[in-house]
């Protein structure tokens, strides 16, 4: 990622409306699971033509900007060598950097249809087979929690760098995390829990996780888990934990 990337605070984006959104997202169907190409100039049309911008004061971002924020997702993609993982990780970091400035742009549903559909349609029609509709309602529509590229951000955004660069989560410790309101809204939960996730390797893992977030849905709806008292949310991680080792089919 090239140096001081990322939108200066005020900065506005693209919001795509949902006519264009839509034909982008049935041309990805027909082409699926073939990728679809990048055309620069239907991004221009997009950003001129096709985009709402909130009158909210702020000043629209230069394409320019948006095509380098596309480069560096590009060279993700390229030097992931075609290890999905890989790539996730690395295009979360960039889409997070780059958000920083501006974390309330990113938080909207049409930016994201912006970026995803008009400015990387090739990346993200490659990540994935989009030929059901279910695929692409799930991973093409902003706002959705599998979307291709905003789950990426959100891990980043709710975890944190300290998490994320470990690289020691898994796919499913992530869709334990961020498919619950309780993990994916509160990060100081969500941060416990990983941490907790991340001290627990070997075979087992998989069932460890699954039995953590049960234990911690029920207990969720006996006591207040309360993310703002540091010490009373350790002694919940630990209860969950101790009780998992006494007893794994718990």
């Amino acid at each position: 990622m090239r140096a001081g990337a990322g939108f200066s605070s005020g900065t506005l984006l693209p919001r795509l409306d949902f006519p264009a959104a839509d034909e982008i997202r049935s041309e990805i169907g027909k082409a699926a699971p073939a990728p679809v190409g990048f055309d620069q100039s239907r991004l221009e049309d997009l950003l001129t033509a096709h985009s709402e911008v909130p009158a909210t004061g702020g000043s629209l971002v230069e394409i320019d900007r948006m095509l380098e924020l596309r480069e560096d997702l590009v060279s993700a993609r390229s030097s992931s060598a075609g290890d999905n993982g890989k790539f996730d990780l690395a295009a979360g970091r960039i889409l997070w950097s780059w958000a920083v400035a501006v974390p309330g742009e990113f938080g909207v549903p049409a930016v994201w249809d912006f970026v995803a559909l008009g400015l990387v349609p090739d990346l993200v029609s490659s990540r994935f087979d989009l030929s059901s509709p279910s695929s692409r309602r799930d991973r093409l529509f902003g706002g959705s929690r599998r979307h291709v590229l905003q789950r990426l951000w959100r891990r980043w955004r709710v975890l944190g760098p300290e998490i994320m660069e470990n690289d020691v989560l898994v796919e499913d410790d992530y869709v334990a995390l961020f498919e619950r309101r309780l993990t994916s809204e509160r990060p100081q939960v969500a941060q416990a829990v990983a941490r907790a996730l991340m001290k627990h390797a070997g075979s087992s893992r998989r069932a460890y996780t699954r039995a953590f977030q049960r234990h911690l849905m029920m207990l969720s709806g006996i006591v207040a888990i309360d993310d703002a008292d540091p010490d009373s949310l350790d002694q919940v991680i630990h209860h969950i934990d101790r009780s998992i080792r006494q007893d794994p089919t718990s």
